[in-house]
């Protein structure tokens, strides 16, 4: 689809497009079946503290269903809510995608930048399979500290992201190239790795993001002077 919009008011100037131009994709008719399986345990949905998320899905194109194309795609996401203390809590992801067969331009997993891994460009990384990981350690500075904070409702974090994301080179397995990424073989998957701050409110669902790669990828690093990205949301990250 073309951009029918190109001024923002936080654009790199008033001359030059200020989006990215929409994705492209592969053209043709997907008809897709999808099976989800979930476990939810959270003691809250919008703010948890605790407990577990599990959703499975499995997903399949083409065959007896018809369409342009035939393809199977799986993905799981693991989610962990730990209390640490008062005030405190850790928070944990694992999310995992695979397939078999070869997947539209539009239906490759994509990671990198707000919502996977910080400190590099939005979606920068694409494949067939992929891994993301997150672990993040958030402090309610006033359930903390006992309100000893002059700033109210203050929250604060700490962060790490890990993921990978590649191409197979044997499409009819949809287990290739998790084991050589798992033992960190050479000649297989990188991981890209980001470490960062965060400050926001205490229930984390306004917050700033400051993140760093860990990894030499100039060409994925957002172009700042230190090497530095820094991120807005109005929503908890996972």
């Amino acid at each position: 689809m073309d951009n029918n919009t190109d001024w923002a008011l936080f654009g790199e100037s008033w001359s030059d497009p200020a989006f990215r131009a929409n994705p492209a994709i592969d053209e043709g008719d997907v008809i897709n079946a999808r099976a989800d399986v979930q476990l939810d345990t959270r003691n809250q949905v919008g703010d948890p503290h605790r407990g577990w998320f599990i959703n499975a899905y499995a997903e399949r194109s083409g065959g007896v269903l018809g369409g342009d194309y035939r393809f199977k795609r799986y993905l799981l996401d693991l989610r962990r809510y730990q209390p640490m203390g008062t005030g405190t809590r850790l928070d944990l992801r694992l999310r995992g995608g695979t397939a078999k067969g070869d997947l539209p331009r539009q239906y490759v997993y994509r990671l990198g930048g707000l919502g996977s891994v910080r400190g590099y460009g939005f979606k920068a990384f694409a494949g067939d399979r992929s891994v993301l990981v997150n672990a993040q350690y958030w402090i309610d500075a006033d359930s903390h500290w006992q309100d000893e904070l002059p700033l109210d409702g203050l929250g604060l974090g700490v962060f790490f992201d890990a993921g990978a994301a590649w191409f197979a080179h044997d499409r009819s397995d949809p287990f290739t190239g998790f084991r050589d990424l798992a033992l960190g073989v050479d000649t297989g998957p990188a991981w890209k790795r980001a470490l960062g701050l965060a400050v926001g409110t205490a229930d984390d669902g306004l917050r700033l993001g400051f993140a760093r790669a860990l990894d030499d990828d100039p060409g994925a690093i957002e172009p700042t002077s230190a090497g530095w990205s820094m991120t807005a949301r109005i929503s908890r990250a996972f």
